[in-house]
């Protein structure tokens, strides 16, 4: 993955397109890059190909594809052994950086030997880093900025939450009550956001929010912009309809990205500050609806299921001292399932079962049977249970 992408860069921290951000000095030192150009076309000047044109995110011109990726891969390859070999010819560090400047990566990937993989769409977008880490997080900090750091000369000074619109925020908070069954309990988000994970946006976004933000809690010009987010969310992590036909899911598809789409011009349309531009909001508008029509639904990619099973390792794992911690969980997990496919023949019927199936039979013995010779009688003033 990282000789696909050049991370930070100007030039290919997008993976799959070759679109030129700019760069934004951070408070200390260095620089961070910045994607705009949603609504109006920027001037592109490192790539050859597309040197003096102005584009905006999403143009097909922009796009990489399978050839790309190994023509450009095998430039780069070709110049990092003139970097550290010298063959045919010794080059310098800087040389090699500007050529992956131009490039958008700094080598071919094994995988480009296959000859069945389609590099261009070999990776698909990590949703839940990108929307709810990225897109989602951003915008709740955006909304729920403190209100000494806003100034009345800045242009996106009335898009922020009044002092008392927090105080109902924060209330409405405390009747949130969920059964044992929903998953984690709401956590303030103005107070415990920094400490949300996945399943916390996630919950947030297609549960408590209608809630939260509720009538007139946000400012009027951001209130579209947080339903329309909410519904973008909703469809890149629902499963689809079983009965919904391809022609009903492009059209779902493309209806998402245009909403996705709105947000980012409305957001560029309030003046928001660069902060909000990210790589992450670059990636979802770039390549999501691309990744639908090819591989299908996104839903079917979450990268869920691999963060809770790390959730797992790190419970079994995160307080032993060890040079191998991925051994000592791969030991427990088999001795786990190991234990779980444990049969014992049942003495009536001599069947063998395993230790889910005997919980199973044991639970289902706890229904209540008035009619059996060993219960009270109905009527009675009790029953016997197991």
């Amino acid at each position: 993955m990282g000789r696909l992408r050049d991370q930070n860069s100007r030039v290919g921290s997008c993976t799959w397109c070759l679109f030129e951000a700019h760069t934004e000095a951070n408070v200390g030192r260095g620089a961070t890059v910045r994607f705009r150009g949603y609504t109006q076309a920027v001037s592109q000047h490192f790539v050859k190909r597309n040197a003096g044109k102005s584009l905006k995110v999403g143009a097909r011109a922009l796009k990489k594809t399978h050839r790309h990726f190994v023509s450009a891969g095998s430039v780069m390859q070709a110049m990092y052994r003139m970097l550290h070999l010298g063959t045919p010819h010794k080059i310098t560090q800087k040389q090699f950086d500007e050529a992956a400047l131009q490039t958008g990566c700094k080598g071919l990937t094994a995988f480009a030997a296959l000859p069945y993989v389609d590099l261009s769409c070999l990776f698909t977008v990590s949703t839940g880093h990108a929307l709810l880490f990225g897109v989602v997080s951003d915008f709740v900090d955006y909304t729920l900025r403190s209100l000494k750091d806003i100034k009345p000369a800045d242009p996106d000074a009335k898009l922020v939450m009044s002092r008392e619109a927090r105080q109902r925020f924060a209330a409405r908070g405390q009747f949130l009550v969920m059964t044992s069954d929903f998953g984690r309990r709401y956590k303030c988000i103005m107070q415990y956001r920094k400490s949300y994970r996945m399943e916390d946006w996630l919950h947030f976004v297609e549960t408590f929010s209608s809630y939260i933000f509720k009538g007139d809690v946000l400012p009027e010009a951001l209130r579209a912009l947080c339903w329309s987010l909410c519904s973008t969310v909703t469809h890149y992590f629902w499963p689809r309809p079983p009965d919904e036909t391809r022609e009903q899911f492009l059209v779902a598809a493309k209806a998402a990205a245009c909403k996705l789409r709105a947000y980012t011009t409305r957001l560029e349309e309030l003046e928001v500050p660069d902060y909000m531009f990210t790589v992450n909001l670059h990636i979802c508008i770039c390549r999501l609806y691309d990744q639908e029509c090819q591989l299908g639904s996104a839903a079917g990619f979450s990268d869920l299921p691999v963060e809770r099973m790390m959730q797992q390792m790190k419970t079994q794992g995160g307080r032993m001292v060890s040079q191998a911690p991925e051994k000592h969980y791969t030991q427990w997990l088999c001795l786990m399932r190991a234990s779980e496919s444990l049969t014992e023949a049942d003495p009536a019927t001599g069947a063998k079962h395993t230790t889910n199936q005997q919980l199973e039979r044991m639970l289902a013995r706890r229904a209540v049977n008035t009619e059996a010779a060993w219960f009270d009688k109905p009527g009675a003033n009790g029953y016997l249970l197991g």
